[in-house]
């Protein structure tokens, strides 16, 4: 079996946030309100990525995800999922409407967000780290997403799982604190 560097897994889903944030800031019409958004995207994940870590240790792995989830818009996390696993590129993201293109930019940089981006980073680490529990294909569809929280969960998993997990959210506080600073 080959095993996977959870470190290397945060270190490359961090950096393809960052390099969404570019292009999202870059999409701003306005060179002032460009170079303002650029310096914002991101602080939302910023946010998200140092309470993660602390939040599963207190009350468990799905009771977390559980939560983020009950925070996050559907159709953003699906967005931002799909980028992370090379589903969408930068010509996809040009295309978007307006409305949605604005729903991406808020979710990575406005206060009391970052929910959509932390959620689809964490299962596109899980899809990685443990494909057994969470199928790859299936994650960006939050009701997909409870149904494999719950099937973890039943088969006692979830304790294995987030030690797991941990030092991927440790890189993945790290380095956001570096780029999104």
């Amino acid at each position: 079996m080959i095993q996977i560097d959870p470190v290397e897994v945060g270190l490359r889903l961090t950096l393809r946030i960052h390099e969404l944030a570019k292009i999202l800031g870059a999409t701003s019409q306005r060179e002032s309100s460009q170079r303002r958004n650029e310096e914002k995207i991101g602080k939302a994940l910023q946010t998200r990525a140092s309470d993660i870590p602390s939040l599963i240790l207190s009350t468990g792995l799905v009771p977390a995800l559980t939560m983020y989830m009950s925070k996050t818009d559907p159709v953003v996390y699906k967005n931002i999922y799909q980028w992370l696993v090379g589903k969408l590129n930068s010509n996809d993201i040009a295309k978007m409407d307006r409305r949605v293109l604005k729903d991406l930019i808020d979710e990575l940089s406005k206060e009391g967000k970052g929910y959509s981006a932390m959620l689809a980073l964490i299962l596109c680490a899980l899809t990685e780290l443990f494909s057994d529990d969470f199928n790859k294909d299936r994650m960006s569809d939050i009701g997909e997403l409870a149904k494999s929280l719950l099937d973890v969960r039943e088969k006692g998993k979830e304790l294995v799982i987030q030690n797991g997990l941990l030092p991927l959210l440790l890189e993945v506080k790290k380095l956001s604190k570096a780029l999104f600073s």
